[in-house]
């Protein structure tokens, strides 16, 4: 969903409907203590949610939370972070709940 659309005063005299985008599969997110295990071309990575390793266990990269203005999970929990395809990957925001899209060169 998006965070724009046309105004609908059905319910609140603010309210907004908003846009719908086409959707999405996603896996399972990661949570806890797994990992997803993805290969975009490179050879197999983990994907914890938050960071990324190879099958070494060397990290590779950290997901920058304040730069996709996240704040985590809620209590603390880890980020519940999904691989989509490619480079592509999605959190969910730990406070709203809005689904955050992005990519790792």
């Amino acid at each position: 969903m998006s965070r724009s659309g046309a105004a609908d005063t059905s319910l609140f005299p603010d309210g907004v409907l908003p846009d719908g985008y086409t959707q999405l599969p996603l896996s399972s997110p990661t949570t806890g203590a797994e990992a997803q295990l993805f290969d975009a071309g490179a050879g197999p990575r983990l994907f914890t949610g938050a960071e990324i390793y190879d099958l070494a266990g060397n990290l590779l990269h950290v997901v920058d939370l304040a730069a996709l203005g996240l704040r985590g999970s809620p209590a603390g929990s880890p980020l519940r972070g999904v691989w989509m395809f490619g480079n592509t990957f999605a959190a969910e925001d730990g406070d709203t709940s809005t689904v955050v899209v992005y990519t790792i060169p």
